[in-house]
């Protein structure tokens, strides 16, 4: 990837997860300039054919999973843990494969429509410095959020080995390809909560700036310092210090350019955020399902390796609690940031220091927010906040009781 393609450094945020996922296969269009069209589309059709290749060797680990569990004495595994165990593969293998195809054939090229969309709005928000240290922070909480994984993985994995005594059919092979196909489908979470949270500094950006024309707290600390200075009691006595205020503010220059810029911005990346639900919907939409399938079954599972005092089944529990609350709070954080930009505008709307072309322009900004709806969701099906993380802690601890009353 090219920064003439991408300006102000915004391959930066993304780019520990572009990597990973160009290596499992899950990117597959790449950022770079081609020469020309040709170079362009024999690249696309490499790294396609590298997607689905991903795609078909996990296929073919899934049927040689299915196949190695269905051989098991079947004196080791209850008729119910059997089915369990079918579920549970399925529902992982097929999440990535979902994505690898999905990404591959359907909408690998929105992905440089997204963050060329992006570029344009950063070049209004940030100064030359600013976007610098927001990307670099990004950059290195993903670096840390990759390597936590992999490290989690790979000791739960090493645990599971150690610890499986009575599942001999479950060989080393099969777990390896358990650790990978887990990291990826994880890897596909984290690098939509990487690009959400890429979002939500921007909007984070413009509430900052409309926090710059929010004329209250300027009139309260003009007057008192106003009131200071003439040696008044009261706060809000002094018309001398209110025209102080008013005159500081009207020194800002604020008029309506300014305003239908921030319209233009909402507009962009409300564009982007549509983009977002269309481009990683189907992915996000079978990781949720890989991942609330896979909290149910782990609660079965616990309480079945409980009678043998194994308890691996709780890392992964615990794993998929923390991907699923990581999931539904970075998306509710984000939308939440509409909230508060319509908070500042109503706030603005209270200012009669506008001319009445500004006030136009923030009235229209006003309705525009109040018709928005920001919300991230699984391919429309459901909304990603944390409301839905509440929902299923509530389902998952129903299971569990229903679970231990038969036992």
């Amino acid at each position: 990837m090219e920064e003439e393609e991408i300006s102000n450094g915004l391959y930066t945020a993304v780019k520990p997860f572009y990597c990973v996922c160009k290596i499992l296969g899950q990117e597959s269009y790449s950022y770079s300039k081609a020469k020309n069209n040709k170079i362009k589309i024999v690249r696309g059709c490499v790294h396609t054919t590298y997607s689905i290749v991903w795609a078909i060797f996990f296929v073919v680990a899934l049927a040689y999973t299915l196949r190695s569990v269905h051989n098991c004495d079947y004196d080791v595994l209850l008729d119910k843990t059997l089915i369990a165990s079918y579920i549970y593969y399925i529902a992982t293998f097929a999440a990535s494969v979902v994505s690898l195809i999905h990404g591959a054939v359907f909408s690998g090229r929105k992905h440089s429509q997204i963050l060329s969309r992006l570029s344009l709005v950063d070049s209004v928000l940030f100064r030359p410095g600013e976007e610098r240290g927001v990307n670099r922070k990004i950059m290195f909480t993903s670096i840390a959020e990759i390597v936590i994984v992999l490290m989690y993985q790979l000791a739960l994995s090493f645990y599971y080995i150690s610890t499986n005594t009575q599942e001999a059919c479950f060989t080393n092979v099969l777990l390896s390809l358990e650790c990978l196909i887990t990291y990826s489908n994880i890897t596909i979470v984290l690098r939509y909560c990487n690009l959400v949270r890429v979002m939500q500094e921007r909007f984070k950006r413009i509430n900052k700036h409309l926090s710059s024309y929010d004329n209250v707290s300027c009139i309260i600390n003009c007057v008192t310092n106003g009131n200071r200075m003439q040696g008044h009691s009261k706060c809000f006595g002094d018309r001398n210090a209110v025209n102080l205020c008013v005159s500081s503010r009207n020194s800002r220059s604020i008029n309506a350019t300014e305003f239908r810029s921030l319209r233009i911005t909402f507009s962009e990346l409300n564009h982007v955020i549509r983009l977002i639900n269309e481009d990683y919907g189907i992915s996000v939409l079978a990781a949720t399902i890989w991942i609330l399938v896979t909290m149910v079954l782990m609660v079965f599972f616990t309480l079945q390796e409980a009678e043998y005092g194994a308890y691996s089944g709780i890392g992964y529990l615990f794993s998929s609690l923390c991907l699923l609350t990581k999931l539904s709070s970075s998306c509710h954080t984000a939308g939440s940031e509409i909230g508060v930009s319509k908070f500042l505008v109503q706030k603005l709307l209270l200012d009669s220091t506008f001319q009445p072309k500004d006030s136009e322009e923030l009235k229209m900004l006003a309705l525009q927010l109040n018709s928005t709806t920001t919300e991230y969701s699984a391919y429309g099906f459901f909304i990603l906040n944390l409301q839905f993380l509440c929902s299923v802690i509530g389902v998952i601890i129903s299971y569990i009781v229903i679970i231990v009353q038969i036992k």
